[in-house]
């Protein structure tokens, strides 16, 4: 089931079982974070997209504090395999419980 987590700047950013997505007004699939469980309890970022048109817009950095947020909303730890997420991670670690 897929839920609207936030609306900002002309895209709806929506949380499927395995990713985050941003779309914009046509439901046309602009950006995306995979997210799956690694482990119990552990779930992984291992693929961020964003479309060049939306590249340097901060898009990137809204969906991984959002899959964080959902991560941690589960009672569970985040990590990265991709290096994006990686990237995110140790730059916000006040955002990483």
């Amino acid at each position: 089931m897929e839920e609207v987590l936030l609306v900002q700047d002309g895209l709806t950013y929506v949380s499927g079982q395995d990713a985050i997505t941003a779309r914009d007004a046509e439901g046309n699939e602009l950006a995306r974070i995979d997210i799956h469980e690694a482990s119990p309890k552990v779930y992984d970022i291992c693929h961020t997209f964003v479309d060049p048109v939306l590249r340097g817009r901060g898009v990137a950095s809204v969906l991984t504090g959002l899959a964080v947020e959902r991560v941690q909303k589960e009672g569970a730890t985040v990590t990265a395999s991709c290096s994006y997420g990686k990237a995110w991670l140790e730059k916000h670690p006040d955002q990483v419980k």
